[in-house]
């Protein structure tokens, strides 16, 4: 702890000593005038930066073209679109609003000087198209506009709306904004005046209001000009604005008097106000203020918040330091701990990381996980490059921005990692996951001109890992869009979570097919509230029809208290050596606290071949009144089938529901089932790979008693890829009537292209005497292939199975024609079966055996026993690249020898 402290205190020394001697030459923030030749160049020579300059020239013409002495010359054109108060005697300096925020209370106050017109509200339009309302383009405002509402057009009714400004005036100013900080940029590059002089008309006009305006009162959350400081932050472009034209301001003789107590105004503004949870929307905004700030002492003074000292009006308002910040809301390895904000809170502190460092304050030496958020979460994307999107996640595939941004700070600071995130650049550019054309002025200025044409190390797509804060964990085995195969479980109480116990993804074919739906149209959208975050949403188990987090959820990005997963046991563990080449397990456990539950999950992952290979899902629940098995796959159909792939007649029905219905089960509809059916099923689903080929998911279920099957569609998943984020999904939902631990859920999934082109064949039940503790089945494949899968809730007690027996968590045993052909135990104390038998030093054994002739091909975690008759005098070991021989000695009764820890050792029998 001491060392911690004195690590701080040394940063923060080292911070202002940098900032007592701060030179205040412009620009200075993003970019310097040393940067600018590089820049030129970059233009010059990549496509992709002509194209965005040549955008951002095209875009100005029709309000830069009002700055050109033709017939047209107009230079109020654009400023007189900007939302004042103009009258006199309504040029408001004052606002206070009720304690939401949402309804004005007083207006007050006449400046000399139009001011800016406050924005009241908690949303804002045209995000994603998430929101009904699209405002007018600028050339469709009336100029000097003094009505009380605006004409928005609905998007979804397609008619035109009047509308209050003040519900959404940052929006139309921040269009604004943005254009003068574009003419600003083009100016300092090109040293065009007409830019200079678009972007200075803006950017007085504002600051002049600005110097007269005060912080709303009444609400905690309010800024300058907002009810909400995010709606501030669409004025924060003009502070970049006035660093790209200080020197032509003062060249021209423009008042400038009133910018500095505005920079700190702004300032004192973001550190005393706004929701917590806001840090990361607000801290650019706060860094460029605070940066702009000229007298050192009052610098020096915002820079103590803005790094070390937490400012908190009340316990969830005002602002944290960047020391707490680090601390809470980021994991160690730079996940950002709310899903769904990870890509814009991690580009907003990047971008403020940047302009730290370029003002030489050290920020990245002390806080090294903010360069790992940049790609930490393409660790555990799925091989064709998408994401999981557990939680408030909508993205589909990772932002390329934060990994250009992290890059750029990379190669600024000469990190190792720079090479890294080139290569993982380059494959995001090549995969078309990632358009750098698309960038906008930040990536003109700061990202890299070119990235390497470079391989990943071949350790970056681990086999297994962890999103460390979500209890999320997955297996990944091979990384071709095809044939890779990968799945995850995850649940817990975070930012942004889900209440959906212990839910699972799958992938294959190309895609991922068991999904995760991500968010509905927005976190305040009732089918959000009722579906997407609840249990029904996702590949889970809902008990006795009433699964719920401890507190109802009412919206917005808020925790739901579900609780967490804990994680029992994994093979591999996470970013560890795999044990096997086809092998992986996760184990999982689960107390549901609403209806007082315990549940166990156990997924496990089999290769059979180089391009195929199957998913084992053994899910209990405990629930004594009934439990719910529920299965959503992307896809245009789903069929459900008899164990001899004919299909069994389905009559409507709709599913089982306890009102108020907490899961939302009632959202999955057109739902159809078996009457209570005693026999094994195949439910097939079937959808369009991405070469436009027909492809199947299929999903065996052994003979149960007590069972209904029902289809049914649930509402679209919009984090599917196209054209499966537009429909609705397929879910295959398993009635079990009384609890599903002694008899549990058992599913053996299967992707494959082609109608006929399956392996698995059977799935059947191997020995059911233990039931309660112990599944044991037999999955039988095409070509003479079969598997014993074998797993146990308790690893001290012993399952007993044809010729053997077995004490741990998992195990899978393979045959080819009838004969052993490997035996993985991944995690356990014994196996034995057909005279063979492995046993290790504890319960924490894994190993995996290949039998070949006179060999066995050998890699466990520790010493094993090995039993097995094999008619040899010399027995010799040799270790992976050493031609060392180890002689292995048996005793001389009995055809049991010991085989020390060995990572991929051959064990030869010589006659």
């Amino acid at each position: 702890m001491l060392k911690k402290i004195n690590r701080l205190l040394l940063f923060t020394f080292l911070i202002f000593s940098t900032f007592s001697t701060f030179a205040f030459n412009h620009p200075h923030l993003i970019v310097n005038d040393g940067d600018k030749a590089q820049i030129l160049s970059k233009i010059e020579t990549q496509p992709w930066a002509q194209h965005i300059f040549s955008e951002m020239k095209q875009r100005l013409y029709p309000f830069v073209s009002q700055y050109r002495m033709t017939t047209e010359y107009d230079p109020t054109w654009l400023t007189s679109r900007y939302l004042m108060n103009r009258e006199k005697g309504s040029r408001f300096t004052n606002l206070k609003v009720n304690a939401t925020g949402l309804e004005i209370d007083s207006l007050w106050g006449d400046a000399p000087v139009p001011t800016i017109r406050y924005s009241i509200g908690e949303e804002r339009p045209g995000i994603n198209d998430i929101f009904p309302l699209r405002p007018p383009a600028i050339d469709e405002l009336v100029p000097y506009n003094k009505n009380s509402e605006i004409p928005f057009y609905n998007q979804i009714t397609h008619k035109y709306e009047k509308v209050d400004p003040s519900r959404f005036s940052e929006v139309i100013n921040g269009e604004i904004n943005q254009i003068a900080l574009d003419a600003a940029i083009i100016y300092w590059l090109t040293d065009e005046k007409e830019y200079a002089r678009l972007a200075a008309d803006v950017l007085q006009q504002w600051g002049k209001a600005a110097f007269y305006q005060n912080p709303i009162k009444g609400c905690k959350q309010s800024g300058l000009f907002s009810s909400t400081v995010s709606g501030d932050t669409e004025y924060a472009s003009l502070i970049l604005v006035y660093d790209f034209l200080a020197d032509f301001l003062k060249e021209y003789k423009y008042d400038t008097s009133f910018y500095q107590p505005v920079f700190e105004k702004i300032a004192w503004t973001l550190i005393s106000r706004g929701s917590l949870e806001n840090y990361a929307i607000k801290n650019p905004m706060l860094v460029f203020s605070t940066l702009s700030v000229e007298d050192t002492l009052k610098r020096e003074k915002l820079m103590g918040y803005l790094v070390d000292v937490d400012s908190i009006v009340s316990r969830d308002y005002g602002n944290l330091s960047l020391n707490t910040a680090i601390s809470r809301f980021f994991s160690p390895s730079g996940f950002y701990k709310d899903p769904g904000k990870h890509a814009s809170a991690v580009n907003n502190i990047l971008l403020s990381t940047w302009v730290l460092e370029k003002n030489d304050i050290p920020i990245l030496n002390a806080y090294p996980a903010l360069l790992q958020a940049g790609d930490v979460r393409l660790y555990s994307a799925f091989p064709d490059l998408s994401l999981s999107s557990f939680g408030d996640v909508s993205n589909v595939y990772s932002d390329g921005n934060l990994l250009e941004m992290s890059l750029s700070l990379s190669l600024f600071k000469k990190k190792g990692e720079a090479d890294q995130k080139r290569a993982l650049l380059d494959l995001l550019v090549q995969n078309g996951r990632h358009h750098r054309e698309d960038t906008d002025w930040q990536g003109l200025l700061l990202y890299s001109a070119q990235p390497a044409q470079m391989d990943l190390p071949n350790d970056f797509w681990t086999r297994s890992g962890e999103i460390d804060y979500a209890h999320f964990y997955f297996q990944r085995n091979g990384t071709d869009p095809s044939s890779g195969l990968m799945l995850n479980v995850q649940g817990g109480t975070y930012s942004g979570n889900h209440a959906n116990g212990m839910s699972a993804e799958f992938y294959g074919a190309g895609r991922v097919l068991g999904i995760d739906p991500g968010i509905g149209r927005n976190l305040g959208d009732s089918l959000h509230i009722q579906y997407y975050s609840q249990w029904a949403a996702h590949n889970t188990v809902v008990a006795a029809g009433s699964s719920s987090p401890e507190r109802i959820y009412k919206g917005g990005g808020t925790s739901k208290s579900m609780g967490q997963i804990d994680l029992i046991a994994m093979e591999p563990m996470p970013m560890q050596e795999a044990i096997s080449p086809s092998q992986s397990f996760i184990e999982t456990r689960y107390f549901e606290t609403f209806t007082r539950t315990n549940q166990e999950r156990l997924l496990g992952l089999v290769r059979t071949s180089p391009v195929s290979g199957f998913y084992v899902d053994i899910c209990r629940s405990n629930n004594k009144l009934w439990n719910d098995y529920l299965y959503h796959n992307i896809g245009d159909k789903l069929e459900i089938l008899s164990e001899d792939r004919k299909p069994l007649p389905l009559h409507p029905q709709k599913i089982r529901l306890v009102e108020p219905d907490f899961p939302g089960m009632r959202f999955i509809t057109n739902t159809k089932a078996t009457d209570e059916y005693n026999k094994g099923i195949i439910s097939l689903f079937s959808f369009k790979d991405t070469k436009n080929r027909t492809a199947y998911m299929q999903s065996f279920m052994p003979a149960n008693a007590d069972r209904t099957y029902f289809s049914g569609f649930s509402p679209k998943a919009e984090s599917a890829t196209t054209p499966y984020d537009s429909v609705r999904v397929p879910t295959l939902v398993v009635h079990q009537m009384g609890d599903a631990w002694n008899e549990p859920f058992v599913s053996v999934f299967e992707p494959y292209v082609g109608k006929d082109n399956y392996n698995v064949q059977s799935v059947e039940w191997l020995n059911r005497s233990h039931k309660g503790a112990f599944t044991a089945l037999n999955i039988t494949c095409k070509d003479n292939l079969r598997f014993w899968v074998l797993q146990s809730i308790d690893a001290s007690r012993r399952g007993i199975i044809p010729d053997g027996s077995f004490m741990g968590t998992y195990a899978t045993i393979e045959f080819r024609q009838d004969t052993l052909h490997a035996v993985y135990l991944g995690k356990g104390a014994q196996v034995e079966c057909k005279g063979f038998s492995l046993k290790g030093e504890n319960s924490e054994c894994s190993a995996n055996i290949h039998f070949g002739d006179n060999y066995l091909d050998i890699t466990s975690n520790q010493q094993i026993q090995i039993r097995w008759k094999t008619g040899s005098k010399q027995i010799y070991l040799l270790e992976k690249g050493s031609d060392e021989k180890i002689t292995i000695t048996k005793p001389r009764r009995g055809d049991y020898f010991t085989i020390p820890a060995v990572q991929e050792g051959r064990l030869f029998f010589e006659k």
